[in-house]
């Protein structure tokens, strides 16, 4: 891996949209094109920083946060658009079971008792942190560690790991043995985000690897799977993909991805830059001023700026008139006139947003655009 000069990257944020500090370094792998950072003994020892504090949906005591699905007009909790989506995607029995790799507090296996209520549903994290709490969620529903599920021995008919493939530093192989655990007829889905799109997936610094929708499908491929979908299906910034496992005589002539798309990187950790900048200026010239969104990009965009923030804005009531790291989290409605908002998410979904909240008392500006 050549590192690619990433000035952006001295802010970072944690998966659980803390902001910590760190030196990391990316580059795109040689052989499979994946952008990947150097997962040396720097980067173990900030994810084991990240992981002793982790604090899951803090911004909303616990709650998943909620996203807006594709052609949807209403937010949903994030696991209830993936699952509702599986449940139209595959032919599912109606007495199924389902194992979800890195099932934090719980909330996938939720949305999966509701999509598919006769199921089976078995979670299984790093550590026991929620296993009671996932037990907690109904007699159908198990908690086993790593060691438990090997003497199990047990294989299930969907395999899923939602938002976890990207923390592991060798995808593939990851993915290759996980392959034990499905069934010859079953289902693996993966949900991660789209670095491509998303530039701010860069600055999660316990991510692993970096996904596109060429380099997850390879990736996909290599591991032993042949792929039944994948794209932005559920949610336009992140990549859902659907595999069934090939038989084992068939992995190595399995119909390779095609050749991955330009590479990306330096494009995103340029545009990083430019939307610090972008930030900085607003935050200057401004009277008041908010960042719109509660997630990574503000937790990122807030280590830049400093004490420059007044408010943050979001739509999620679940978030709304909550503090986020001491500073107040407003419904749209509420931003005062006079402010300026700047809405720090991926160039398509910020002008969105601030095109339908602008108006004449209260400036919305979204980030530059992405080239």
């Amino acid at each position: 891996m050549v590192a690619v000069p990433s000035p952006a990257l001295r802010f970072l944020a944690g998966s659980d949209c803390t902001p910590v500090r760190g030196n990391v370094q990316i580059g795109t792998c040689p052989s499979c094109a994946l952008l990947q950072k150097d997962t040396g003994p720097s980067w173990q020892d900030l994810c084991a920083r990240i992981y002793k504090h982790y604090q899951i949906y803090h911004q909303a005591d616990g709650t998943e946060q909620k996203a807006r699905g594709s052609g949807a007009t209403q937010l949903a909790p994030r696991s209830e658009l993936i699952a509702s989506r599986v449940s139209q995607s595959v032919a599912a029995p109606k007495q199924g079971s389902a194992l979800d790799i890195g099932c934090g507090n719980g909330a996938f296996l939720q949305a999966m008792m509701k999509s598919f209520p006769g199921w089976r549903l078995t979670g299984t994290d790093l550590n026991e942190t929620f296993r009671e709490q996932i037990l907690g969620l109904g007699a159908q529903v198990d908690f086993k560690t790593q060691n438990e599920l090997e003497r199990a021995g047990e294989t299930f008919d969907l395999v899923s790991l939602i938002h976890c493939i990207e923390h592991i530093p060798s995808p593939s192989q990851y993915l290759r043995s996980a392959r034990r655990y499905i069934k010859s007829t079953g289902v693996l889905l993966i949900e991660v985000p789209d670095a491509a799109l998303n530039p701010f997936d860069l600055v999660v610094a316990d991510h692993a690897s970096h996904f596109s929708k060429n380099t997850v499908a390879s990736m996909i491929e290599k591991a032993g799977y042949e792929l039944i979908t994948s794209g932005n299906l559920v949610i336009g910034k992140e990549i859902t993909v659907l595999a069934r496992p090939l038989a084992t005589e068939n992995i190595e002539n399995a119909q390779k991805h095609g050749p991955p798309e330009p590479e990306f990187g330096r494009r995103n950790l340029s545009w990083l830059e430019r939307t610090i900048e972008q930030a900085q200026r607003l935050a200057n010239e401004s009277k008041l001023f908010g960042v719109f969104g509660t997630s990574i990009a503000a937790v990122w965009i807030a280590s830049a700026l400093g004490q420059k923030i007044a408010f943050y804005v979001d739509e999620d009531e679940a978030r709304i008139g909550r503090d986020y790291f001491d500073t107040p989290i407003l419904s749209p409605s509420q931003v005062p006139a006079g402010a300026t908002v700047f809405v720090c998410l991926e160039p398509e979904l910020a002008q969105e947003i601030a095109t339908r909240h602008a108006d004449i008392s209260r400036r919305y500006v979204g980030t530059p655009p992405l080239h």
